[in-house]
């Protein structure tokens, strides 16, 4: 075994490489990433939400959980001196899918890192804050802002409730796919 085969071995096992083939992949449409999954644990967030007190902002209120990838922050709109409630009904929910949503994310970032040929090193984000988009009975949309662990980046991952009421990617995924993102 050579060392260059040897390499791309160690890499596929950890999911950083490339798919081995006929003892060596050296195309694109041969590379294959793998990013972590269930990075978030959804009642870890929801318990350090119940017990913090916000602190106020600019008419607003301001959560900081913290996760093993950083600082994940919350922002509420202020309602006559406290959070607003149904924001916050709203938040409690989105923290019980982040699991399922970042999911998404990771599978995303897999993708576009085989489509572009970029390093893993630029898909590589973690939540740094969760925003409403838009609040209303018959439309709630949410953006995860991401930032890149390792590279200097940020990014808004969207998501719109369907007519089940399940979250869906507004801004990615879909366009990979080459079906409307709306």
């Amino acid at each position: 075994m050579t060392l260059n085969s040897l390499l791309n071995h160690v890499l596929h096992a950890f999911g950083m490489g490339a798919a081995p083939e006929h003892g060596q992949a050296t195309e694109r449409e041969n590379l294959f990433v793998r990013f972590a999954r269930d990075r978030y644990d959804p009642g870890d967030l929801l318990k350090q939400f119940a017990q913090q007190k916000p602190r106020p902002v600019a008419g607003a209120w301001e959560w900081e959980l913290e996760t093993e990838l950083g600082e994940f922050g919350i922002t509420l709109p202020d309602a006559n001196g406290t959070p607003a409630r149904e924001e916050q009904a709203f938040f409690v929910e989105v923290l019980r899918e982040v699991r399922a949503l970042d999911n998404l994310v990771q599978q995303s970032c897999e993708q576009e890192c085989v489509r572009t040929g970029l390093g893993p090193e630029n898909y590589e984000l973690a939540i740094g804050w969760v925003c409403i988009e838009k609040q209303n009975l018959i439309e709630q949309t949410l953006a995860l802002t991401y930032y890149g662990l390792r590279v200097n980046t940020e990014w808004d991952a969207k998501f719109k409730r369907d007519e089940a009421g399940i979250w869906q990617p507004v801004n990615f995924l879909k366009q990979a796919a080459g079906t409307d993102p709306k």
